[in-house]
């Protein structure tokens, strides 16, 4: 009976140095920095709630904590801003471009849990946006501790369960995609669903389920498909009330950790888009793929 527990103490071993040996990897990457223009400030401020940079990094930018577990382990987003404790001061454009493009630090390792497939979808007119806000956030002074990879995460990562670490992802050499127009259209709702990380939540086929990696408390994510068992049957109306006021059309609500509170902030033809392309995505049942 001894066996079973000194495989198991093995395989997490194993899972631990797999992991740590990723993180310690260093990534060469060809920098597009894009012009940052104070005047594009507002849009950035616009775009990054849109990606839901707040609900890692806090409300005011300042620093924040998606995920705090004694098992699993803490992700803990850093202050953006050039307070006291801030990163905001020390990081040039191209630090900017490299860590929100392609997920990685300055000396080329990776950050953890950096939605960086999403936000490589940003154009360079996008991302120059971004770095205009960031520019422009007031100061906040606190300190953010380092987020830890614990057990549980360093074995959902080397099993390729969740995306730890995004910058493995990436083309590193890519060029930036170009610009999307704007509007209600289909072409910009799926644009929108990406930069938005809902995929991250709720899958790549956007079909939900139980959400790897998650602390066990976590109800899952919501099929988002136009499927019986999503969205089907929805209306336009009912899609809205729900990104806005958190409510299904049941009238239950939405749990909060689902952001509705960014998506509250959207205009009413990025909603539009965002419906008009979920109607486009291919039906599955709840979890499946």
């Amino acid at each position: 009976m001894l066996a079973v527990p000194l495989l198991l103490g093995a395989g997490a071993w194993t899972a631990v140095r797999v992991t740590e040996g990723r993180l310690d990897r260093h990534y060469e990457a060809t920098l597009v920095v894009p012009p940052v223009r104070a005047e594009d400030a507002a849009r950035g401020m616009y775009l990054m709630t849109l990606a839901k940079c707040g609900v890692c990094h806090g409300a005011d930018f300042g620093g924040g904590t998606l995920m705090d577990e004694p098992l699993l382990g803490s992700i803990h987003g850093p202050n953006l801003t050039t307070g006291a404790g801030g990163i905001g001061g020390a990081r040039t454009d191209a630090d900017l471009t490299r860590a929100i493009r392609h997920g990685l630090a300055p000396d080329g390792r990776p950050l953890i849990a950096m939605p960086t497939r999403e936000h490589a979808a940003f154009s360079n007119g996008e991302l120059g946006a971004v770095i205009a806000a960031l520019r422009a956030l007031p100061p906040v002074d606190r300190s953010s501790p380092p987020s830890r990879v614990g057990l549980g995460l360093a074995v959902f990562c080397a099993l390729d369960q969740i995306e730890l670490i995004g910058a493995e992802l990436v083309d590193h050499a890519a060029a930036p995609p170009a610009e999307v127009p704007p509007g209600p259209t289909v072409v910009w709702g799926g644009h929108l669903a990406r930069i938005g990380s809902c995929h991250d939540c709720h899958g790549e086929h956007l079909s939900g389920g139980a959400m790897a990696g998650a602390p066990p408390d976590w109800p899952d994510a919501s099929n988002l498909t136009p499927h019986v068992t999503g969205l089907a049957g929805w209306t336009e109306e009912e899609f809205y009330r729900a990104l806005r006021e958190g409510v299904r059309p049941d009238g239950t609500a939405i749990d909060p950790r689902m952001p509705w509170a960014y998506t509250a902030k959207m205009t009413d033809d990025d909603l539009r888009a965002i419906y008009l392309y979920l109607l486009t995505v291919p039906a599955r049942p709840s979890g499946q793929g």
